[in-house]
């Protein structure tokens, strides 16, 4: 802009410098009419100027409201996602079958250290602890989901169970709250509520759209 208000202020001393003669010409009457135009285009010009300076201070205070309200950049990514610090991988010991891994340290190792965890876990058999956040019953299929806390915004652990050769069927109860299972003669089985805190077995498929999923799993306790 100041650019521009330097181009204006010689165009405007140009043109006042042009009608010069024509001041000094006063008594001609063609003088008189160039003046005035020359006047007229000057005064034009100014009313440009102001009204862009108008518009900039305008756009100015436009950017700074949009920057003031604009919220703070969410984490876009699994890692950053990931707010409970877990081990370093490298430091742990070779994992066991009866080694219970935290729902929380499992989802910060794949969302954090993700080929090191892949490389631990991934079609691996252990235990996973966490507290059961929901459930996801496939009437159809005769299989369910328990999906356990992490921590972590936008990761599950997620546990499939398939029923088929134990439970006559498995549903919820108390607005979704309870799992059951109808066992023949023996009536209801409670299994699961949500809040509790669970061990889950089961084999590691791997972490991929938020969700870290085991498969051929059982309640351990």
């Amino acid at each position: 802009m100041k650019s521009a208000d330097a181009w204006l202020w010689l165009l405007i001393a140009w043109l006042l410098a042009s009608t010069a003669p024509f001041a000094r010409t006063s008594e001609s009457p063609r003088a008189g009419d160039e003046l005035k135009r020359k006047q007229e285009e000057v005064d034009r010009l100014q009313r440009e100027l102001d009204n862009a300076r108008k518009e900039l201070r305008r756009l100015e205070e436009e950017n700074k409201r949009l920057k003031n309200a604009q919220p703070e950049p969410r984490a876009s990514t699994e890692a950053n996602r990931a707010e409970v610090l877990a081990r370093p991988i490298a430091s742990l010991p070779p994992l066991a079958e009866s080694e219970v891994v935290e729902s929380s340290e499992l989802a910060a190792h794949f969302a954090n250290q993700p080929e090191a965890a892949l490389q631990r876990y991934v079609g691996r058999v252990f235990q996973v602890k966490g507290k059961v956040e929901r459930f996801d019953v496939k009437l159809v299929v005769r299989r369910f989901d328990a999906l356990l806390d992490t921590g972590a915004r936008g990761i599950s652990v997620v546990c499939g169970f398939n029923y088929v050769d134990k439970y006559l069927a498995v549903y919820t109860k108390q607005k979704g709250r309870t799992l059951v299972a109808r066992a023949g003669a023996k009536g209801e089985v409670e299994l699961m509520n949500v809040g509790d805190t669970v061990v889950i077995r089961g084999r590691c498929k791997g972490f991929k759209d938020g969700e870290v999923t085991f498969t051929g799993c059982e309640i351990v306790r």
